[in-house]
């Protein structure tokens, strides 16, 4: 009996001994040190229609990929509050771009609180009879490093991105989204809110096309007040009921810059800034009351004393029945190299230089020429090459590059176009996405 309970009791002694052995390795090197944890994998996990999207995100962790299948998703808003780190981004992207679909039935889609290093890419969304989503993405609170590439938008009770819940955003991404359609406010992205008590800073919005937005107000791109060091570039915007771009900042700070963009057809100011910004090789045109205002509205907040506050260059104006450019009088400008194919409305303080005036004429220096746009054909080339050559150098703001991110050559010629003898851009306008000159646009 004793012997027999000795070999029943041996297996057991063995695996303790083992197990301790075991133990062992795991906490320590071959010197006895501590050994690292071991890196966690960078996971990818799949979804299908119908999976529960909710409790998908939140086990995310950094450097995790959730991946949609293609199909519809109908869900409830998802609550995002997961943070990724700065060489870890969390993703959550279509597998094939364009075909998914994902509409809210309970208001709007992505709600981000808190969120960190993450990634939206690839995703249509939409609302729809019985699933009315309202804004595709709604920030609270204070979020950082956030990306939004290659998504769709439209047929929304809302806009695409509303950040008017904010304390803070600090680099935002949104580029090469299409966003269309929109309802309630119809701003395509909100940014912030009046007042300045929630801010979007240092944060870029490139190469996206944004078309009929509606609602009350119906800006395309819209960065309201206390928003600083912000890029909106080399976007195709038109059909709006407020302005194209509203740039509403007059604070201190980075400036925001507007650049590169083709705008038109607004029942407002085409593009509209109010202060502490650098706008430059921008097409504009087609605004019931403008196609560029520099200033705010006469009821708008005083603006600084002293500095300027906007810098304006090398962008081509073009207007029929309102005046091409508008000059709040209180807002002190540097106005420089640019083709205003209509009239000019006030007179601003600082300079005004180195123009082309249609219609009367503004400033030192004027340039004259025989510009022969056809706004109609979408077409803004100069003809005449009198205007090369011809502009103001002396600001380190003044574009090195042209509408169509090619060089300029020698001194700064007026308009969005770098003049040459073959009067040909490199890339026609038309409604649809700008093609991107090579930049630095690593995610933020």
């Amino acid at each position: 009996m004793l012997r027999t309970a000795m070999l029943l009791c041996l297996p057991l002694f063995l695996l303790v001994i083992l197990a301790g052995c075991e133990r062992d390795n795991d906490d320590a090197d071959a010197d006895g040190a501590p050994a690292a944890a071991a890196a966690k994998p960078n996971d990818i996990e799949y979804a299908e229609p119908g999976a529960d999207l909710q409790k998908r995100i939140n086990l995310l962790e950094p450097g995790d990929t959730l991946v949609l299948r293609a199909g519809t998703y109908r869900t409830p808003a998802l609550r995002v509050r997961i943070q990724g780190r700065a060489d870890a981004w969390i993703t959550i992207r279509a597998e094939k771009p364009g075909a998914v679909k994902l509409a809210s039935y309970k208001g709007d889609l992505f709600t981000l609180k808190g969120a960190k290093f993450l990634r939206f890419s690839g995703l249509e969304i939409l609302g729809e009879k019985g699933a009315r989503t309202k804004n595709a993405f709604k920030f609270y609170g204070v979020n950082t490093d956030i990306a939004v590439e290659d998504c769709e938008t439209h047929h929304l009770g809302g806009s695409c991105i509303n950040a008017s819940g904010i304390q803070r955003i600090e680099r935002l991404a949104v580029r090469g989204c299409h966003i269309h359609h929109t309802g309630g406010n119809g701003e395509g992205m909100y940014l912030g809110h009046q007042g300045g008590n929630g801010v979007v800073v240092d944060s870029l919005f490139e190469r996206n096309w944004i078309h009929d937005t509606g609602g009350d107000q119906g800006d395309g791109i819209e960065i309201n007040e206390g928003g600083v060091g912000n890029v909106v570039r080399e976007n195709v915007i038109y059909n709006c009921n407020y302005p194209c771009i509203y740039v509403e900042n007059v604070g201190p700070g980075k400036p925001n810059i507007v650049e590169g963009n083709v705008c038109w057809g607004s029942n407002d100011n085409v593009i509209q800034v109010n202060g502490n910004a650098v706008v430059r090789n921008n097409i504009a045109f087609r605004g019931k009351r403008g196609a560029l205002r520099l200033g705010p509205e006469p009821e708008g907040r005083p603006l600084p004393t002293g500095d300027v506050v906007i810098k304006c260059f090398n962008n081509t104006l073009s207007n029929e029945g309102a005046p091409a450019v508008v000059f709040d009088g209180r807002a002190k400008v540097l106005f420089a190299n640019n083709l205003v194919d209509g009239s000019a409305d006030g007179a601003p303080p600082g300079s005004v230089t180195h123009n082309y005036f249609r219609v009367g004429g503004l400033g030192e220096a004027q340039v004259r020429g025989a510009l022969e746009l056809k706004p109609q054909d979408l077409k803004f080339f100069p003809r005449d090459g009198a205007f090369a050559d011809a502009g103001f150098a002396a600001d380190p703001d003044v574009p090195a590059i042209d509408f169509d991110g090619r060089p300029r050559a020698g001194a700064p010629d007026l308009g969005a176009y770098e003049w040459h003898a073959k009067g040909k851009p490199a890339w026609r306008i038309k409604e649809a996405f700008k093609p991107s000159p090579d930049r630095e646009t690593a995610s933020r």
